[in-house]
C-alpha cells in the first residue's frame, strides 16, 4: 500500500504579519525601513524587498522630502509624516 500523501503547509507567516513586525522593530530600534516592489522585465515575477536599518542620515530626509514637494509625474504617491505617541518633547 502506498503511504497516504500529505499536505505540505506553507510556514511563511503571511505577508501583512511581516510587515506589522518589521515597522514594529523598526520604530523600536529608530532604523529606517525600505520595502520596494521590483518586475523582473524578463519573466514579470514580482519581489518584494523589505530592508531596515540605518540607512538614511537627517540631511539626505530632508532632500527627499524636498525632492517629493517638487517630484513630478507622480514620482512620490504617498508621504506620511507623523508624530509617534510619547515622543513630545517636555519643557521641564
Amino acid at each position: 500500500m502506498a503511504p497516504a500523501k500529505t499536505c505540505r503547509t506553507n510556514r511563511t507567516p503571511p505577508l501583512s504579519a511581516m510587515l506589522s513586525a518589521l515597522i514594529e522593530s523598526a520604530i523600536t530600534d529608530n532604523d529606517d525601513l525600505f520595502l520596494t516592489v521590483r518586475v523582473d522585465p524578463d519573466s514579470g515575477t514580482r519581489t518584494i524587498n523589505l530592508m531596515t536599518g540605518k540607512f538614511v542620515s537627517p540631511l539626505m530626509l530632508r532632500k527627499l522630502i524636498g525632492h517629493r514637494t517638487k517630484s513630478q509625474n507622480n514620482e512620490v504617491r504617498r508621504h506620511i509624516l507623523m508624530r509617534l505617541p510619547g515622543d513630545v518633547k517636555r519643557n521641564e
